[in-house]
Formats: structure tokens, sequence, C-alpha cells
């Protein structure tokens, strides 16, 4: 007959549960900002006026410029004022793509991105050293150098400084012409930007920014 030891009280015991989350709990994390994903995709196109759908799509594209700014003030801790500079420089350049050089949208969205490269490197090696203030400052004059110079020259924003570029379309089957598909169209790339900021937010990359930007705060307060 075996022996039985006395075991210790509870109390003295340290159990570690590691408790994996169910898939209905999964289900139902994701379930609020699924819901309110659909809402926003489906509700404004069946209830609204196309001028409505084109203001909410407006609003949400200048959500997507404000995404820059919680990158470069949010986690890294600079203050820079060239964010709006860098979105007219793609959007001219996609544009000038599009109605001058007959490039398909979705061509030239990316290209335009890639125009924006040169000029921020550029932008970046001259604010390398700067930070704070200085760097607002610096930021802020050449936002007005490109509007100066850069936003009124013909060969690059158009006749008038307004190049009119027709709305894109997905393999001649989905036309993006009115206002609610487009709407449509804006939040789904919306939400998809949205999707990568919250995976970068939780990266190494990301975490090297938090650094970065306790680091200015430590300096400056000692």
């Amino acid at each position: 007959m075996a022996k039985v030891m006395d075991a210790p009280p509870p109390d003295v015991i340290d159990v570690v549960i590691d408790e994996q989350p169910s898939p209905r709990r999964d289900w139902k994390r994701l379930a609020v900002p699924l819901a309110g994903f659909l809402a926003a995709a489906l509700l404004p196109p069946l209830i609204l006026d196309g001028v409505w759908n084109f203001t909410l799509a407006l609003a949400l594209i200048y959500g997507l410029m404000g995404l820059s700014i919680v990158v470069v003030t949010g986690y890294v801790g600079q203050l820079s004022l060239m964010p709006a500079t860098f979105v007219g420089v793609g959007a001219f350049a996609s544009a000038g793509l599009v109605a001058r050089a007959a490039t398909p949208f979705w061509w030239a969205a990316p290209l335009a991105a890639l125009v924006t490269v040169p000029v921020a490197l550029v932008i970046g090696m001259v604010a390398l050293r700067l930070k704070g203030l200085y760097l607002a400052i610096m930021t802020l004059v050449f936002a007005d150098v490109a509007e100066q110079f850069l936003f009124r020259q013909d060969w690059f924003t158009g006749q008038g400084g307004s190049t009119p570029a027709p709305r894109p379309h997905l393999f001649h089957l989905v036309d993006f012409q009115s206002d609610k598909s487009y709407y449509v169209l804006v939040v789904c790339v919306a939400s998809a930007f949205l999707l990568f900021m919250w995976n970068f937010s939780r990266s190494r990359a990301a975490r090297a920014c938090f650094a970065v930007r306790e680091r200015s705060r430590w300096r400056s307060c000692s």
C-alpha cells in the first residue's frame, strides 16, 4: 500500500497557470472592431448621399496623414511640421503619373511613394542632428520652401497648380468613380494601414523608437 506523504499547505505553494486564450475569447476580442469596420464601410453608402461620402473619404485621407505624426511625434518624440508636404509631393506625383504618363493607379501610388523618399532623405540628412524646437523650425522652413517653389512649378503640379486624375478601377470589374464606392475603397485602405500600425507598434522597430523618445525625455530632465 502506497504511503501518502503530507503535502504542504496550499498557501505556501506557488502555482503558475499559463492560461491560453480560447478561440471564443479571441473572437469576442475581434468582434467589436470588426463590427465597427463593417458599420463604417456599409452604413454611410447606404444611408448618406454622395457629398457626405466624399467628405468622409476626405476625412479618412487626412487621418492617414495623421498616422505619420503618430510615428514621428508619438513614437520617436520629435515634432515635424512636414507631413502635409510629403503628402503633397506624393499626391502631385501620383496624379502626374496617372494623368500625363498614363500609368495605372495601382502602379502610380507606390511609385509616387518612392518619389518622396529622396526628398525625405535630403531633409533627414539636414535634420539628423536637430531635435525638439529646432527640428520643428527646420521642417517648417522646408515646408514653406516646398510650398513657394516646388508646388508652383507647372511641370510638377500641372497647369494652374492642379492635375485632374481619374479615380481607379479594379481590373475593369469594380469602378470607384462614384463617391460611395470611392468611400468604401478609402475605408479599406485606411483599415489596412491601421492594422499595419497596430502590428508595427508591437515590433522591435517600435521599441527602438520608444527608447529614443524616453532617452530624449531623460536628457531634457537631467
